[in-house]
């Protein structure tokens, strides 16, 4: 196994091989229909996801089928309390690594996905499936994902995150109250080929959360006077997560405020001012068995600043 081979958490292993365990089941497609149109969230005649998550009630599980277009979220279809999995329709099981480009969900509001109604943020799982910013990143906003005061478990797992975003801190969230922390999981993630132009933080504004397993690659943010440039992490774990081939035009990747990094790489990363891995708070970073090459800063401190 070379450094940049992930492993597979087992808390993923366990997810993935897990189907839904209370409420129903819905088949959703993009070319799918509404129950007006005759649909019936059947394998064999689909919901658009839209009838798919308004249909069903908490704890459903929403199956999207793989497909060449993309699923299309708006401000009033978010998947609350929901699993959201990727699905290979024609062998009927989850997409998996090899599906999961095929299974990809975009919006078309200021964010591309929201946990919030009416100031409480409620939960939700994601699997085998990509999240992408795409549709409104040369105009609007065009964040990605935002969840504030969450209290309810949030999950990833298998996920692919990608395309381009105008918006401080596109990706967003904050647990309620330290006594939350941990609710919000990655599990085996890739942030991969992120690019920004000319927002004013990081990608990810992120508390209290697990990553585990996860890739952070060739992510590029070109804000020169960003200090967090790949986002600001507060009490978060991550634990064999790979960063690596990221390319900042401003200061520190990470802000570490009081996170910890077990049996992480850091390899090949790149800001064109000072600390290329992190920019450490008065709450520190905690490192074990982590490991650090090739890593180089325009000014001050090639990892640390």
């Amino acid at each position: 196994m070379t450094l940049l081979t992930k492993k597979t958490s087992f808390a993923s292993a366990v997810a993935l091989s897990v189907s839904s365990l209370f409420g129903a089941v819905f088949y959703a497609s993009p070319d799918g229909k509404s129950e007006a149109e005759g649909g019936d969230g059947t394998l064999s005649n689909p919901y658009t996801l839209r009838q798919a998550l308004g249909k069903g009630g908490w704890y459903d599980e929403v199956r999207l089928l793989e497909s060449d277009q993309h699923y299309v979220l708006t401000a009033d279809t978010a998947p609350i309390r929901r699993t959201l999995v990727g699905w290979n329709g024609e062998a009927d099981s989850p997409a998996g690594v090899e599906g999961r480009s095929r299974v990809v969900i975009d919006g078309d509001e200021k964010y591309c996905l929201k946990c919030h109604i009416q100031g409480d943020t409620y939960g939700a799982t994601y699997r085998d499936l990509t999240i992408v910013r795409g549709y409104n990143a040369s105009g609007g906003a065009g964040g990605m994902f935002f969840a504030n005061n969450l209290n309810d478990p949030l999950v990833f797992s298998n996920v692919v995150f990608t395309g381009a975003c105008k918006q401080w801190h596109p990706f967003s969230i904050t647990v309620k109250d330290a006594s939350n922390d941990g609710k919000a999981k990655f599990l085996d993630c890739d942030f991969d080929g992120l690019t920004c132009a000319n927002i004013g933080g990081g990608f990810l504004a992120t508390t209290g959360a697990i990553f585990d397993g996860c890739r952070f690659v060739s992510i590029t943010n070109n804000y020169a006077s960003s200090l967090d440039s790949l986002g600001t992490f507060t009490r978060c774990a991550f634990t064999n997560c790979i960063f690596s081939g990221n390319i900042y035009a401003g200061y520190g990747a990470i802000k570490s405020s009081g996170s910890r990094f077990f049996d992480c790489v850091f390899t090949n990363n790149a800001c064109s001012k000072s600390g290329s891995c992190f920019m450490l708070t008065a709450a520190g970073v905690s490192l074990d068995h982590c490991r650090f090459f090739d890593n180089r800063a325009g000014e001050y401190g090639g990892c640390f600043f």
